[in-house]
């Protein structure tokens, strides 16, 4: 359960052995990466954030139409087991609402699946893509946007 899991991090974080507190630090970040994907999960469910996000996304589409800009939504995964990523029904949720809006859609998760995700991180605590992913991202993206 959660509560253990805070007892034990507190437990650990207060020893004075290195293994201690490296096994602490892991505890911490699985923790963060369930959070994450639990935070994902419910962002994309009938919460009201999403709702407005859907708002946004077919805003900003129709403002380009009017304009002849071309729109894209590009989504990148969040770097957190590649090799069986569990947020791509959050990614077919955004498929969902581009195919059904007329969007163009880019998934980046492809390009990233079954990859080591730690070398894409900004730092070992948050799994933000660092340079190389955006660069590995732009190279795809070169490519895959119609100019």
């Amino acid at each position: 359960s959660r509560r253990s899991r805070a007892g034990a991090a507190r437990f650990l974080a207060g020893r004075d052995s290195h293994a201690l507190r490296w096994l602490n630090a892991r505890l911490q970040q699985r923790q963060l990466a369930r959070d994450t994907v639990e935070w994902y999960n419910e962002l994309y469910s009938n919460y009201l954030g999403w709702k407005m996000t859907r708002e946004l996304l077919t805003g900003m589409n129709k403002q380009c139409l009017t304009r002849g800009i071309e729109f894209s939504l590009v989504v990148f995964p969040v770097f957190y087991q590649l090799n069986a990523y569990p947020l791509a029904e959050v990614h077919e949720t955004l498929r969902t609402l581009a195919q059904r809006n007329r969007i163009d859609y880019v998934d980046l998760l492809p390009l990233f699946a079954g990859k080591d995700e730690r070398v894409y991180w900004v730092h070992p605590t948050d799994f933000h893509p660092n340079g190389w992913a955006h660069k590995e991202a732009a190279d795809f993206l070169y490519g895959a946007i119609s100019w």
